[in-house]
């Protein structure tokens, strides 16, 4: 009899404005499928939404692909009558996709630790939460809890899926492992990488007509802090190439949208500017296809989904040295991974692909297009994930 995964998340399927866990959770559903039972408990409408699916009925059990999905109405995500939905579940493991969603993962860890949930096992995918860029946003609310937490031991009986071993670092940094282990047993934690779905997969040759005039630079993530698109911005008042900047995603923070947009309108007449909004998960890989650079300099990924589709549409990366992704630039064209410090250094690789002639824009795009199929059919890491589950799920209740 398949052991049941029970995962809650702030936003599933169809919805696409959270980015890449969705694609994370349900890429590894597919996958894993075969091997276990999987229930998604999530809202009934996309992150930030006040408006519903209008093709999923709230409060009741869908079929979507491999998993059964409950998406809950604003009146069932109300702390206890949460908690009352989790206590009449039948599930062996609890995956958390977060570490900070207060409905999705503060409120569980709370109740199972005040008794209030059956004993069960609670897996906790921090999803880059506890790197020094995450940390530092809104850090007056994380730090005291995470004091709290230590101070409690409120995740010592927890497990823990981390993406990369610097994700690992992060997480003995944050729960400082030198200390009694009152809050982290380092057993308990399993290094395996996010798994990427056929979205992925897709493979367009780009016309590279636009380019020949002037360099089309695409920037595809959420519209926040983390993800420093005002960084993006200071670095191309540096650039000397005419190029077009397509800004793509859901705005996040209001207020920095403006900032950003203020930044926008003092570039110099060589950087246009584009807001196009939102892209669907499906329409991802086509849309970065008609642009010749991906540029995200982020302060923080577990993972990055956006860069692997970046590559799959045949795009070079230029991208901070905050993800997993390092040494690209000896990767035989596949992009650059540069530290913050500078906007410059950013500023003259965009001039420098800008100079590329044409032959050279087609073998880094093929270069690309490789590398993005070998991280989709990495075997390794749907049987690293596998076994992490196996692992979970056979050690002792309670950690």
């Amino acid at each position: 009899m398949k052991r049941t995964v029970l995962v809650m998340m702030d936003a599933y399927l169809p919805g696409f404005l959270a980015g890449g866990p969705i694609r994370s959770i349900s890429a590894m559903i597919e996958l894993l499928g075969v091997d276990f039972e999987w229930r998604i408990v999530c809202p009934d409408r996309d992150l930030g939404s006040d408006v519903p699916y209008p093709e999923v009925v709230s409060d009741q059990w869908t079929r979507v692909g491999q998993a059964l999905v409950y998406y809950a109405s604003p009146r069932t995500l109300r702390p206890w009558n949460l908690v009352r939905l989790l206590r009449g579940l039948s599930y062996d493991l609890l995956y958390l996709n977060s570490f900070f969603s207060p409905r999705m993962s503060l409120l569980p860890v709370a109740s199972a630790y005040a008794g209030l949930l059956r004993r069960k096992r609670i897996l906790i995918a921090p999803r880059g939460e506890f790197s020094p860029g995450a940390l530092a946003i809104k850090a007056w609310k994380k730090r005291p809890y995470l004091g709290m937490a230590h101070l409690l031991g409120l995740y010592k009986k927890c497990y823990w899926h981390l993406s990369t071993t610097l994700e690992l670092d992060d997480l003995r940094a944050v729960f400082d492992v030198s200390e009694a282990g009152a809050s982290f047993d380092a057993r308990n934690s399993f290094v395996a990488q996010d798994l990427v779905g056929p979205t992925a997969s897709t493979t367009i040759e780009t016309s590279g007509q636009e380019s020949s005039f002037r360099l089309s630079v695409v920037f595809l993530s959420r519209i926040s802090p983390m993800k420093n698109l005002d960084f993006a911005l200071r670095a191309l008042a540096h650039v000397s190439a005419p190029l077009v900047f397509s800004v793509f995603g859901p705005e996040e923070d209001a207020a920095y949208v403006r900032y950003c947009r203020e930044l926008a309108a003092g570039l110099p007449a060589n950087a246009e500017v584009r807001w196009c909004g939102p892209v669907p998960a499906a329409a991802v890989v086509e849309t970065l296809s008609a642009h010749d650079l991906f540029l995200l300099p982020t302060r923080g990924e577990n993972f990055g989904h956006v860069i692997v589709e970046a590559w799959a549409a045949g795009l070079p990366v230029l991208i901070s040295d905050q993800t997993p992704w390092r040494g690209l630039e000896q990767q035989k064209g596949v992009g650059w991974d540069l530290p913050l410090e500078s906007p410059q250094r950013f500023a003259e690789v965009i001039d420098q692909v800008a100079a590329w002639p044409e032959d050279k824009r087609a073998t880094v795009a093929a270069a690309c297009r490789a590398k993005a199929a070998s991280i989709l059919h990495d075997e390794d890491a749907r049987q690293s994930n596998r076994r992490m589950f196996e692992a979970v799920l056979g050690a002792p209740l309670g950690g």
